[in-house]
């Protein structure tokens, strides 16, 4: 593979995301026209602001958590070279590799960024209900929360937790890749094997995980007063007898 060669993948990489970006930028005149026109640009500011918002804080997490994985699985220590002679998956030596790996990591990461960043802005009008969403005075039998909470900060905090979930999941996978083509993990006669660098940081990886899926559960608990389940909208029976003890991991 030859210089020129990645330069002109890299050159393609950061077209595809001027393109998306110019995309975007259309259809935000088309909106700040449109919302001038009609006297409500204040509105679309905000909105705007919004969106902002989350696609730069999103995409900088990504960003961070993405590269920052992929770069420490690029730094782990050689392994032997006699067991990275048994790889089954016929693999160039990393020594080949590397050198590849390494010019192509940024530049990737980062138009995965930008990807990651426009599908958060999506999200504005949760932000926003967040933000600007009040109570009700209105208090539920089942966990003793304003009403409001279900309405404005619910759907934030799910969103969040949806967005941890996508970008430690896409760090563990690609950080899993990384370890592999870097003879981190290698499949060999005598089963895998994993260098302690990358069982060490796996761990790690594996351990958030863990620990924000703890924390969706308790999510998961307020959602059963949103259920669908049952006859008629809201905790059922069954809700409340079964799932929520179950959630809890204690009898009700």
């Amino acid at each position: 593979m030859s210089r020129r060669f990645t330069l002109r993948l890299i050159l393609l990489l950061l077209v595809v995301a001027a393109f998306l970006l110019s995309a975007e930028a259309i259809a935000l005149l088309t909106d700040w026209l449109w919302f001038g026109e009609v006297g409500y640009r204040e509105v679309f500011l905000r909105i705007l602001t919004a969106r902002a918002a989350l696609g730069v804080l999103l995409g900088t997490l990504f960003f961070a958590a993405v590269y920052g994985n992929l770069y420490l699985a690029s730094r782990s220590p050689a392994t032997d070279v006699l067991i990275e002679l048994e790889d089954h998956l016929g693999l160039p030596s990393r020594f080949i590799l590397e050198p590849y790996l390494r010019r192509f990591l940024l530049p990737g990461v980062l138009v995965l960024s930008v990807f990651a960043g426009l599908q958060a802005t999506q999200h504005w009008d949760t932000l926003l209900r967040f933000r600007y969403g009040g109570t009700f005075g209105i208090i539920d039998p089942l966990f003793g929360k304003d009403v409001g909470f279900y309405t404005f900060t619910l759907p934030f905090l799910n969103t969040l937790y949806g967005w941890a979930m996508v970008i430690l999941g896409v760090s563990a996978l690609l950080t899993v890749l990384a370890y592999l083509l870097f003879r981190g993990i290698q499949l060999t006669a005598r089963g895998p094997r994993a260098s302690r660098w990358a069982r060490g940081h796996l761990l790690l990886l594996g351990a958030a995980l863990l620990t924000v899926k703890a924390a969706g559960f308790q999510l998961d608990l307020y959602d059963l007063l949103l259920s669908p389940r049952g006859v008629v909208f809201g905790a059922s029976y069954t809700d409340i007898h079964a799932v929520r003890p179950a959630l809890m991991l204690r009898p009700s």
